[in-house]
């Protein structure tokens, strides 16, 4: 049901890119599908998937849709007490695009905030960062990220899924990022 749910959204929007989260790829629950594959081919578009733990036979992570290839992609784990997170990193000609998803502990989504603003600084063009960030507008990781990067996603509330009353993910560019790329 999630995953049509999402073929929907992404076939009616007709994105260049897409950051998703909570994909699951080979598990049981999934029945050993790898859903990433599966949107990737049903829209056209090139799926790249980031692992986050290995979970019931098979690996739940986070993964971009993409019109084209990236031409690099690589992880940075990130700091988690509670469970393993990650960065995918996803560098394409003009733009790079980091995708996560964060700790539900604020303690967590801090440090992982500063692996983030720290590999921002290995790239000379415009970074943009997407992603389910588990923190309110007002929460410190947030306000932190807003000192490097500028939210350019509306503040609306997008969890949980059925009745959205908290707005929990985002898209920012990197402050240094030219305008016009936005």
């Amino acid at each position: 049901m999630l995953q049509c749910i999402r073929l929907r959204v992404i076939a009616a929007q007709q994105p260049d890119l897409a950051a998703l989260q909570e994909l699951d790829r080979g598990t049981r629950r999934s029945a050993g599908r790898d859903v990433l594959q599966e949107l990737a081919d049903a829209t056209g578009m090139t799926g790249t998937y980031g692992q986050t733990i290995p979970y019931q036979g098979g690996a739940y992570g986070i993964g971009v849709l993409s019109r084209l290839p990236p031409l690099r992609v690589y992880q940075r784990p990130l700091a988690c007490a509670a469970e393993p997170r990650t960065l995918l990193v996803c560098e394409f000609d003009a733009f790079v695009l980091f995708c996560t998803h964060l700790s539900l502990v604020a303690e967590s989504r801090a440090a992982a905030v500063a692996v983030i603003n720290r590999e921002r600084g290995a790239f000379k063009k415009p970074v943009f960062l997407a992603g389910d960030f588990n923190a309110a507008p007002d929460a410190g990781a947030i306000r932190a990220l807003e000192t490097a990067w500028r939210r350019i996603s509306p503040l609306e509330p997008t969890f949980p899924a059925d009745k959205p009353n908290v707005t929990i993910d985002y898209l920012f560019v990197a402050n240094d990022a030219p305008v016009e790329t936005i």
